[in-house]
């Protein structure tokens, strides 16, 4: 199974476009939050978090 279709999947619409559709939750399997996986999602908050600090308009007058 791929990525995505763990994620859910793309439905196309009577308008001719595709929606995604997400499965439901809890996932099966279940996401194993190992020491790894503690880490790699730190880093993630970390980044999220510059990049939304990076987006704030400073004015100078």
């Amino acid at each position: 199974m791929s990525n995505l279709a763990r994620a859910g999947r793309y439905v196309e619409q009577p308008a001719k476009y595709k929606a995604f559709i997400p499965n439901s939750l809890p996932p099966v399997p279940e996401i194993n939050m190992d020491q790894e996986m503690w880490q790699l999602l730190s880093q993630a908050d970390l980044a999220l978090g510059r990049l939304d600090g990076s987006t704030e308009c400073k004015h100078t007058n």
